[in-house]
């Protein structure tokens, strides 16, 4: 069985967005202290937009690929595809969870109350339920609410797509997904607001939602340019590809009013499409095994950033501000991480820790 190709540009966006996360969440600049581009990375959240339409994406994919085999639908395959994912992003949180209690540990001094709050917390946190507003959770993984929005609107769209029919799916979710993000924007002026509520569930799960949802509409996009650019023309793909990118990144510079946030996510959702359409040319420039191990890291390296912060604390280092605290920070992140990566490759014979092909 021939295995497909991974897109090497999307794998390198991977691990630059993950960086960029990191940077966000550590380096100690708020959104007062940057302007222009670097707004848009002050509190790490553009790289969260990347990998939340990254998802509908792939979602997307996923549910066509079915339809276009045939596949007949059934509630079990649908759950089956659910839980593929939970297990899948679990297996490296559970790892993360219990670095971090081992290091508040180290960082704390032993503590036995300390360790059984932790262990309780780190438990809770598994089941990625915090964002659906009903259960008091105190986080042990301070940026554990992604995994959990993500998570609960991976569980809500999934199954609605999934017998869905093509007009549906490709256009009318899409449509709903960005008139979903505009109210969110409507009512909180800001993207970041995440624990505050709208009809009884936080914001940043509605921001899960709605961005799945668009991220879902950039296979309508590239169909469509793979239909006008069937043979070829890869000099005028290789510009747009470019252009789609520029625009993006000339936006985020003009414009740090959180009101337009929206269209740099639409502008990003775009120029996806461009790297995502049949005959690209910037993936391959990108195929390699290198890059493809980056892309790896970047989802052990969202979860295992905070066991890389402790480590920087318990080094001695002090952070605000501080670029060679951040490049501790990632060190420490990337080598977790790798070890991480390293320990479920050799578990990979025992069928609880295969990486099951999923979304």
């Amino acid at each position: 069985m021939k295995t497909k190709v991974k897109n090497g540009y999307i794998e390198l966006l991977r691990f630059v967005f993950a960086l960029g996360i990191i940077g966000g969440h550590f380096i100690g600049y708020t959104e007062e202290e940057v302007t222009g581009l670097f707004y848009h990375f002050s509190n790490g959240w553009i790289g969260v937009e990347f990998f939340l339409l990254l998802t509908g994406y792939f979602l997307a994919v996923d549910i066509n690929n079915k339809s276009k085999l045939g596949a007949k639908k059934s509630l079990a395959e649908c759950l089956k595809k659910i839980v593929s994912r939970y297990f899948r992003i679990m297996k490296y949180y559970a790892f993360a969870l219990i670095v971090i209690v081992l290091l508040n540990q180290i960082y704390n001094g032993l503590n036995a109350e300390l360790l059984k709050l932790d262990a309780v917390s780190a438990i809770k946190n598994l089941f990625m339920l915090d964002m659906l507003g009903v259960f008091n959770i105190s986080p042990l993984f301070p940026y554990n609410w992604y995994l959990s929005a993500m998570m609960i609107a991976f569980v809500i769209i999934y199954p609605i797509a999934y017998y869905s029919n093509d007009v549906i799916r490709k256009v009318v979710l899409p449509i709903l997904g960005f008139i979903l993000l505009l109210i969110i924007f409507q009512k909180t002026g800001h993207i970041t607001v995440l624990y505050e509520k709208m009809w009884g569930v936080y914001y940043g799960t509605w921001r899960a939602i709605a961005e799945i949802l668009i991220g879902m509409g950039i296979l309508s996009i590239v169909e469509c340019m793979d239909r006008v650019w069937k043979n070829g023309l890869a000099g005028i793909r290789c510009i747009l590809e470019l252009a789609g990118i520029g625009a993006a990144l000339i936006y985020m510079n003009l414009y740090t009013d959180q009101s337009k946030v929206v269209y740099v996510i639409v502008l990003i959702a775009v120029s996806l499409a461009f790297s995502f359409s049949s005959n690209a040319v910037l993936p391959k420039l990108f195929n390699n095994k290198v890059v493809g191990y980056l892309g790896k890291l970047s989802l052990p390296m969202y979860i295992n950033q905070h066991s890389g912060y402790l480590l920087t604390l318990i080094s001695g280092r002090t952070l605000h501000n501080d670029i060679p605290g951040y490049i501790c920070i990632v060190i420490f992140t990337v080598i977790i991480s790798a070890i991480e990566l390293l320990l479920f490759e050799a578990l990979g014979s025992l069928t609880i820790f295969k990486d099951r092909k999923t979304i």
